[in-house]
């Protein structure tokens, strides 16, 4: 699997000259296999996929909010005529984008667009079962307002966990840890400081210490910490990083434009 991030910053796109080296783009980020496209999240970043016509792409929505959607009006591949596109989403997501993907909010209804569009809903803790689709992917509820789905995608012997959008607590995430068990690349919600997180008790998020706890709980291999509070400053998560690392070598504050190749290895015994 290769996985590149197009988009980690959260809430709401910032183009601020200091904040360019993370990234301003919201949350999205691009997963190939050796048989499919598959895009976890379809915030602003999803303007920098490029579509290929050959393959089936599979869009994995983790929840409805605007920065989880707000790149899928202009995404060009919604205007590629041999493009396949398989939507999932939890409950609500067909409406959810038959309401975005038409006038007055974008020129189109989704029904006139070229590509082929087929929209899907998940259940949380379903797993995922497409035609052609050689990886395994699974489901689970994370804690954020409205619910919102955490994805496990195994292929080829590796694991993938894409938990954002979560706010820990700890039954629920004793149960989120055995879903992350010892994931290759796990990555997760900081959108804030711990110094912070009790000032916003119930908005849904994590800050980055309590989720290199839950990643050490979990036995993750690699972690990738996304969902960056729009305000958030270059330098800030520089200094937060060079923190994380002295916890954990294999443990980053993602960038956009960054690029991970999971190499081969053997696969890991079944999932306690």
């Amino acid at each position: 699997m290769n996985i590149t991030f197009l988009g980690v910053r959260g809430t709401a796109p910032s183009p601020r000259p200091d904040q360019q080296r993370y990234g301003g783009h919201t949350t999205c980020i691009a997963v190939q296999t050796d048989d499919a496209e598959i895009i976890l999240d379809a915030g602003t970043g999803l303007g920098a996929y490029t579509p290929r016509p050959d393959r089936p792409i599979h869009l994995l929505l983790s929840h409805l909010h605007l920065d989880h959607l707000s790149g899928l009006p202009t995404a060009p591949l919604l205007h590629a005529p041999k493009t396949q596109l398989h939507i999932y989403g939890p409950p609500g997501a067909r409406h959810a984008i038959h309401t975005l993907l038409r006038p007055p909010y974008t020129p189109l209804p989704l029904e006139g667009l070229p590509a082929r569009i087929h929209l899907h809903e998940l259940q949380p803790g379903a797993s995922l079962q497409a035609d052609g689709l050689t990886a395994r992917i699974d489901t689970h509820p994370l804690n954020h307002p409205g619910g919102c789905l955490g994805y496990r995608i195994r292929h080829d012997g590796h694991t993938l966990v894409y938990a954002t959008d979560h706010e820990h607590s700890p039954g629920q995430d004793e149960a989120l840890a055995r879903f992350c068990h010892m994931a290759d690349l796990l990555i997760l919600d900081a959108h804030f400081d711990a110094s912070e997180s009790p000032r916003h008790r119930g908005w849904g998020h994590s800050d980055w210490q309590t989720a290199l706890r839950l990643a050490r709980l979990a036995q993750a291999r690699r972690i990738a910490l996304i969902h960056h509070h729009p305000a958030r400053r270059d330098d800030q998560l520089d200094a937060w990083n060079a923190q994380l690392q002295t916890q954990h070598p294999n443990a980053f504050f993602a960038r956009e434009g960054t690029s991970i190749q999971l190499t081969a290895k053997p696969a890991w015994p079944p999932l306690p």
